[in-house]
């Protein structure tokens, strides 16, 4: 058992999507959509016709990591998961892996759940 006040390894934090964030998969690449909301949205959307909703793609590697997320498997589990289905990355992986993380995690995306 972790005691109080003492921080866990990122790779064993079990990463969860955020219900705010639907996504869906288009020629194979997870397409994750973001509604902008708020009073200065709603002014560029009228007066410089700036969408209400803006759809990111993510790569071969995102959509990878994208799909495995599944609210049990760890960063850590993840990032062996695909360097077996990406042996040519092998190398930089696990960092490539936390990077992502690290921004999907900024913007909202997913948040981390901590193991029991």
């Amino acid at each position: 058992m972790m005691r109080a006040g003492r921080k866990q390894n990122y790779l064993d934090q079990i990463p969860v999507r955020s219900s705010l964030c639907p996504w869906k998969e288009e020629a194979g690449k997870a397409v994750l959509a973001v509604e902008h909301k708020g009073i200065l949205y709603a002014f560029t959307q009228r007066v410089f016709h700036k969408p209400r909703v803006s759809y990111i793609t993510l790569d071969v590697y995102g959509t990878a990591v994208w799909k495995q997320i599944d609210g049990e498997k760890t960063v850590g589990e993840i990032s062996d998961g695909l360097e077996q289905q990406f042996p040519e990355a092998q190398g930089d992986m696990l960092s490539r892996v936390v990077l992502f993380f690290s921004i999907l995690q900024a913007n909202g995306f997913v948040h981390m759940r901590r193991i029991n």
